[in-house]
């Protein structure tokens, strides 16, 4: 389902699936089972056990990965030898895209069928952050590489949306069809 890669060491790779996560060491030649304290074995057969819709590397401590599932957010500080859930605060647990900011890690945002939530705390505490939003099922997020106060949302439902200010509040951004005398070249 999601897959990330770490830009500090290319050859290391973890994959998300409906039955857990597995990790590479060698750019994705082997692969290796690492769901401790994600999946209970013994649930780990039963069909979308666990889905793992949404994996992120911490950028500035790649032994720190977080798998936003649909049965609430994990975090491991051991490369996914181990892990450990947290942000059991939130609402609802059903996480569908998760987004880190590049430039000050502790700073998380998770989106799913109640909004968008920001941690300050590397996923410690939650705050909801749907002002402006119609409608709250968030199915993506990206934060700009450039500037991380700008956020997109895509939701299901009612669109597009664009934060300026670390997701305090959020303004649909219209999608219209450029003329084909506006377009990028190929």
């Amino acid at each position: 389902v999601t897959i990330a890669l770490d830009e500090t060491r290319p050859q290391i790779l973890y994959a998300g699936t409906t039955g857990g996560a597995y990790r590479s060491t060698d750019g994705g030649a082997t692969w290796h089972k690492v769901n401790n304290g994600l999946i209970p074995a013994e649930v780990l057969d039963a069909s979308l056990a666990l889905g793992i819709n949404m994996l992120v590397i911490d950028p500035k401590n790649p032994s720190t990965v977080y798998a936003g599932t649909t049965k609430g957010l994990f975090k491991t500080t051991d490369m996914a030898n181990t892990w450990t859930r947290i942000g059991e605060s939130m609402a609802d647990q059903y996480i569908s895209s998760l987004a880190i900011d590049p430039s000050h890690p502790e700073v998380l945002y998770i989106g799913g069928r109640a909004g968008i939530q920001k941690s300050t705390d590397s996923g410690q505490t939650w705050q909801t952050m749907n002002i402006g939003l119609e409608t709250v099922n968030i199915r993506t997020l990206v934060i700009s590489p450039h500037d991380p106060r700008i956020l997109y949302a895509g939701t299901n439902g009612s669109g597009l949306y664009r934060s300026d200010d670390g997701a305090l509040t959020w303004k649909q951004v219209p999608l219209t069809l450029s003329s084909p005398a506006t377009q990028p070249p190929r």
